[in-house]
């Protein structure tokens, strides 16, 4: 019984230093918006608030696009395009979800984040690509899951 109170005690510290962490982020967000609006133009502010918006969404494309170009190479520009969409939207909602979600930021949580991810692209990539096409994103699909599993192993191996 002893164990499972200490093991409640650190999740609650977890969440609770992830409540922090999301609250500090917020009011740096704030600080950095107030100087912002010091020094730019409304226009440009607009700007700045858009690029910040999608800046999560540019990071997951620039990243998927060149794994693409380099795992899944017989991709048509279309299915490169659709599988890449895909792959994106999914990562993104994950990510929001957790981000709005209580649950503690660690390396477990966001392997599973990931792999939360790739399952529904995958699905929706199988119904909307050629098979040889699915097969190429799949195959690039399972390549992130080994780095994942390799991931998830070393630090299973260094505690």
């Amino acid at each position: 019984q002893g164990s499972i109170s200490t093991v409640g005690r650190i999740l609650g510290d977890l969440k609770r230093q992830a409540r922090e962490a999301k609250a500090w982020s917020d009011r740096e967000d704030a600080a950095l918006a107030s100087e912002l609006s010091q020094l730019l133009t409304p226009e440009q502010i607009k700007n700045w608030e858009e690029y910040n918006a999608n800046f999560e969404e540019r990071m997951f494309e620039g990243s998927f696009d060149s794994q693409l170009n380099s795992f899944a190479r017989g991709l048509s520009p279309e299915a490169h395009d659709l599988a890449l969409r895909s792959t994106v939207d999914h990562f993104v909602a994950e990510t929001d979800a957790f981000e709005n979600s209580d649950q503690p930021y660690t390396l477990a949580a966001q392997l599973d984040l990931q792999r939360r991810a790739m399952n529904p692209a995958r699905e929706q990539l199988r119904a909307d690509l050629t098979p040889e096409e699915y097969n190429l994103v799949d195959n690039w699909l399972r390549l992130g899951e080994t780095q994942l599993d390799a991931v998830q192993d070393s630090a299973n191996n260094d505690q």
